[in-house]
């Protein structure tokens, strides 16, 4: 997520569940190696332009948007950076119809030839691990790690360099 574009639409979850996740994110970064990070599901990312339009973008999308329903359930690994291993998030219809929503009212920030097949996750570590480790943190965790939350609010983010150094622009935007 470390490139030109610099900004990027999260999915926040809720403060009980935040402190939760965000304690078990630190954990495996500490042990791990990894950098630290807030739990989030990236609802669209490649965004660049001037960051006060973005911050009216995302004001535009979170209003035209309704709380939904968000359900996490089981652990998936790859050999990818940003998704060494993460929680598989549900693409119901409300989440694809905010992320269809999210591309249409960002269209014209987005970075070209940025147009990947979502899949919703929300990451509990980054890194270059090998998959006998991932597999060991994966049984350490319990593989079936599964919450509930109503999505609330739209955060832009901005994500440009290095992991330390991502920002939340502002506040969080209620739907």
């Amino acid at each position: 997520m470390s490139d030109d574009a610099g900004y990027a639409l999260w999915i926040e979850p809720p403060a009980f569940l935040a402190v939760r996740l965000n304690a078990l994110i630190d954990a495996l970064s500490a042990q791990h190696g990894g950098p630290r990070f807030s739990a989030h599901i990236t609802l669209l990312s490649g965004i660049s332009g001037d960051e006060e339009a973005l911050k009216q973008a995302t004001g535009s999308l979170a209003s035209a948007l309704s709380p939904f329903e968000m359900r996490l359930s089981g652990v998936g690994r790859e050999d990818y950076y940003f998704r060494c291993l993460y929680l598989l998030a549900e693409l119901s219809g409300s989440l694809n119809e905010a992320r269809e929503m999210a591309e249409e009212v960002f269209g014209a920030f987005r970075v070209s030839g940025r147009s990947e097949k979502y899949m919703p996750h929300m990451s509990l570590l980054y890194g270059d691990i090998d998959d006998p480790a991932k597999d060991a943190i994966i049984q350490g965790i319990g593989g079936a790690v599964t919450a509930n939350f109503t999505v609330e609010g739209l955060s832009l983010y901005r994500v440009h360099g290095d992991v330390s150094g991502w920002k939340r622009v502002g506040e969080v935007f209620p739907l």
